[in-house]
């Protein structure tokens, strides 16, 4: 696994107090053949409540047919069906008859209420059967309710997530609707060492299936653990993602989790350099990290470290050093995530005008240093422009705050492009050749929603849902 790191300035002015961000990168060095993977060991629980019937659930089990038709015949699969009670209707076996598997996934029929915690544990028990090291072990729990039977209370159901990776069993937690308790199922994939996944229409619940597929059968490294130890009087002000951390002295110890092959796994942190008294280059920090990695079949431990340079110069030389845009863009992203579920905990105490304030303000900091010229914070600053309106309007409704939570969670954890902005207010971005006539290319009309500008192709025999979305300027 290749690591860098990347600062927000890489020369700094001498006998100055300086805050800068520092983002590591940790990446795959090699590819991952999908032949050549670690075998998973999935066991998928599916919610078949009442609220489940008819759309939701068929699309439920169209996703988990289409994820079974992508595991390898040695994968190991079972599949859990909840609602006042849990059943394990496909005990633990390979993959290897896929036509069978999906035909017993396609009887699932409706029930009654949501035994979230009956469901989960039966299917944590099926994946603890078959666990071993040379496995990725896996629960993919899904649920469109609030918990209403069996465990209920959410400290319970956090400890109990937390007690099942301390034996090796992840739990990723899918939420469908609009009606389940996004900040239960965030804190159990949090503890669990996870997965969090918004699934806010039926036709989400395929994509959000393939992209933790896709993510599990690209482990590079497992556990990953990073500790930043800062040198002399430097201090760590603050994490910015949200990863479970130690402090250990003047350092912190952060876990990470998994490394995708296909998504880098990045760590921000701000430091704060006091005044340097001699020019040159100064180490501000040593990173150590460790985790766990498949090498000539054998899991084995690796441990490695590298040095935080810094160059002290001028102030001259410091006013010339221009920002690395990529960190500043990052890291205005991540703050502006803590910052939306901050606003979002001030809106459920009923303070919708300070948790409007506290949007505002940063939109009006961003704008202050110009970063609404790059695309991807002007997008941000549209949205909380949109939330900051809704919320003093006290129209945040349940859709709009998973929508919210679930981008302040993708943004904190993860860095895969197809998770950033999900939502009714966002989407994936496409450019297109601007042409002068519609013969040459289509018509296309400018409406606002949600917050956005939006561009839709209205051109006939185009599909009227594709659409193009760009920041205010």
């Amino acid at each position: 696994m290749k690591a860098n790191y990347s600062l927000s300035h890489s020369l700094i002015a001498i006998d100055t107090q300086t805050t800068l961000d520092l983002i590591l990168n940790f990446n795959a060095e090699e590819q991952v053949q999908v032949s050549n993977r670690r075998s998973l060991n999935l066991s998928l629980v599916i919610d078949r409540s009442g609220s489940m019937a008819g759309q939701p659930l068929r699309y439920a089990i169209k996703a988990a047919q289409k994820l079974v038709e992508s595991l390898n015949p040695n994968d190991i699969v079972s599949v859990v069906i909840y609602d006042d009670t849990a059943e394990t209707i496909l005990p633990p076996q390979t993959a290897a008859d896929k036509a069978k598997i999906s035909t017993q996934i396609s009887r699932i029929k409706a029930g009654g209420c949501t035994n979230l915690s009956g469901g989960w544990l039966m299917g944590c028990k099926c994946v603890k059967s078959q666990k071993t090291e040379e496995r990725l072990n896996r629960v993919l729990l899904l649920t469109d309710g609030k918990a209403n039977r069996g465990t209920t209370n959410p400290q319970a159901l956090t400890k109990t997530a937390k007690q099942q990776a301390e034996q090796g069993i992840i739990t990723t937690t899918l939420g469908f609707g609009t009606n389940f308790n996004e900040d239960l199922l965030i804190d159990i994939a949090d503890a669990a060492g996870g997965n969090f996944y918004f699934i806010q229409s039926p036709d989400d619940a395929v994509d959000v299936y393939r992209i933790e597929l896709e993510s599990l059968a690209s482990v590079v490294a497992e556990n990953l653990t990073v500790t930043l130890r800062p040198e002399g009087s430097v201090q760590i002000s603050e994490v910015l993602n949200k990863y479970q951390s130690t402090t250990r002295g003047k350092a912190s110890e952060i876990l990470l989790g998994d490394v995708y092959q296909v998504e880098a796994k990045q760590l921000a942190l701000q430091l704060l350099i006091p005044p340097q008294k001699n020019s040159g280059p100064l180490t501000i920090a040593t990173i150590e990290y460790q985790y766990q990695t498949t090498i000539d079949d054998n899991i084995q431990q690796v441990s490695e470290q590298i040095p935080v340079v810094i160059t002290v110069g001028s102030a001259e030389e410091a006013s010339r050093t221009e920002a690395d845009m990529s960190v500043v863009e990052k890291t205005s992203q991540l703050r502006i995530a803590r910052l939306k579920n901050e606003a979002i905990a001030m809106a459920d105490r009923g303070q919708y005008k300070e948790a409007a304030e506290v949007l505002r303000s940063q939109v009006d900091e961003l704008k202050s240093k110009l970063l609404n010229e790059i695309f991807e914070v002007a997008e941000e600053i549209a949205q909380l422009e949109y939330y900051a309106q809704r919320i003093e309007n006290r129209k945040l409704d349940s859709a709009s705050r998973k929508e919210m939570r679930d981008q302040s969670y993708q943004t904190l954890n993860r860095s895969r492009d197809d998770l950033k902005l999900r939502g009714s207010t966002a989407g994936n971005a496409d450019s297109l050749e601007a042409v002068s006539t519609a013969e040459g290319g289509v018509l296309v009309k400018c409406f606002r929603e949600g917050g956005k500008l939006r561009v839709r192709v209205i051109s006939e025999g185009y599909n009227s849902e594709f659409n193009v979305q760009f920041p205010f300027y």
